[in-house]
């Protein structure tokens, strides 16, 4: 499986990061055409971002491309320019609704069947960042088969609602919650965008914690310390591998027994309790075979 933990945006403009992108902690590299390029960059950027995905990639690292949004008339010249090797999904920004989805959708389709790849191979993550971005979340992220997931982008949603951040994030949480719900019911990722001090180690940590409960699965990082805590956060902990261990071996003995459900602890374990617990098990089997250098015998 792949991981999807922590994201780590590199703007596509400095090669210094690019060229340190490959030894990143991160599970996914975002290299940023948006607002981390300058217009008068952006062609620039384009052609480095190429130049680099796929050495990022053979580092074992998934690359995704953030693109300029739709409504800015950039987004085909970025697709255009960046398609190609390494590169295994892109960030959409600013989506408001499923319109644009689609008008991605087709954008990519024709690039890609122009490269030899197979159409919709290629996913998304689409970003939230207004009110009707949110009121139509769901429509947005079912409007094509490749989007994998969605992401709260803080500072414009925050804008755009008139309202001043915080330190807590408190006034994030409701669309956050929103994203997650529908995210949940279209059957992909719902993920958070950065925490936006970055020498703030406690407090990042402290939200990553909440995102947890609510469904939410990871995290985009704006500097490179931000990843081992994205990391820790977002993978199941020692005891929650150990007692997902049991849930499953006690459900499987159970099932052999031909029992419907099983007790453990004084708890009851049906289908849902197990599939949740093999998820765990995967979850940690994926990031073992992360920390293992190749050929290391487990």
């Amino acid at each position: 499986m792949t991981l999807n933990r922590s994201f780590l945006f590199v703007p596509a403009i400095r090669e210094k990061m690019l060229e340190k992108a490959p030894e990143s902690e991160a599970d996914v590299v975002v290299l940023d055409l948006e607002d981390s390029v300058p217009p008068a960059e952006k062609a620039r950027a384009r052609e480095l971002a190429a130049r680099h995905a796929p050495l990022i990639a053979a580092a074992g690292r998934q690359v995704h491309v953030r693109v300029n949004a739709i409504s800015t008339g950039l987004a085909r010249d970025d697709v255009a320019g960046i398609l190609g090797p390494g590169v295994s999904g892109i960030s959409l920004p600013k989506v408001e609704g499923p319109q644009e989805v689609r008008e991605f959708d087709v954008i990519m389709r024709e690039y890609e069947l122009e490269r030899g790849m197979r159409p919709g191979s290629i996913g998304a993550v689409i970003w939230i960042e207004s009110a009707p971005g949110l009121l139509a979340v769901y429509e947005s992220l079912t409007a094509s088969s490749r989007v994998t997931g969605a992401a709260l982008g803080h500072e414009d949603w925050t804008a755009h609602m008139g309202i001043e951040r915080s330190g807590a994030g408190e006034e994030l949480d409701y669309a956050r919650n929103v994203i997650s719900v529908a995210a949940r019911a279209a059957g992909v990722l719902a993920l958070d965008g950065p925490y936006s001090d970055f020498r703030d180690d406690e407090g990042l940590e402290r939200e990553c914690a909440r995102l947890k409960q609510m469904a939410i699965k990871g995290k985009f990082c704006i500097h490179p310390r931000q990843l081992p805590i994205a990391n820790k956060a977002f993978a199941p902990g020692p005891e929650e591998v150990a007692y997902a261990r049991r849930v499953v071996e006690a459900w499987e003995q159970g099932a052999r027994e031909g029992k419907g459900a099983v007790q453990l602890d004084g708890k009851m374990i049906d289908i849902p309790v197990a599939n949740r617990a093999r998820g765990v098990l995967e979850t940690a089997a994926a990031i073992e075979q992360r920390a293992s250098p190749p050929g290391h015998a487990r």
